[in-house]
Formats: C-alpha cells, sequence, structure tokens
C-alpha cells in the first residue's frame, strides 16, 4: 500500500511497557504482522502526538478538519491544558 511504502521504516506506537514508556514498531513489521496475525486481540498502532513524532508529523498533509468543525473549542483551555485532539490508529479486526 502506499501507506506503508511511505512509512515503512517510521516507528509508531504500538502500546507502552509497565513502566509506561512507549513500545514503537516500524511500519513495515506492523504490516508483516498484518499478513499472518490471528490474534483474539491483535495489536494496533496508534499515534496522537504529532509533533514530537518526526516523519509522522507529515500524515498532517493529508487531513483537513471537515467544515462542520469550524472553531477548534479545545483552544479555549489554553495551549498548556489542551488534551491531544489528532489521532492516527490502524489495525486489523478485533483490534479495537
Amino acid at each position: 500500500s502506499e501507506l506503508e511504502q511511505r512509512f515503512r521504516h517510521v516507528e509508531f506506537k504500538c502500546g507502552q511497557d509497565d513502566n509506561g514508556r512507549k513500545l514503537r514498531m516500524k511500519m513495515k513489521y506492523f504490516y508483516d504482522y498484518l499478513k499472518t496475525q490471528k490474534d483474539d486481540s491483535p495489536l494496533y498502532l496508534f499515534e496522537s502526538s504529532f509533533h514530537d513524532a518526526g516523519r509522522i508529523h507529515t500524515l498532517m498533509d493529508d487531513f483537513k478538519v471537515p467544515d462542520f468543525f469550524p472553531a477548534d473549542l479545545f483552544n479555549l483551555v489554553g495551549r498548556d491544558r489542551k488534551p491531544p485532539y489528532r489521532w492516527f490508529c490502524i489495525g486489523p479486526e478485533r483490534s479495537g
């Protein structure tokens, strides 16, 4: 897929360990996993920190805010208190 080729060597978050550290997986390994997995609760990629995620940041160029969301109401709480508001999620059936 185009997504796989474009982000083949980029690491995405796929979980966290017991100490709260992010676990990351390269897109190419995730696609290999997708082809063979039969897990009851399969892995999925989830990214919400685009500002510090290196090449993942370019995903934002592929999307725009729909017209029916003209104002970002999260701006009312201020930049320091604004929660994560953009997500990239990809996974197979049963992943959530």
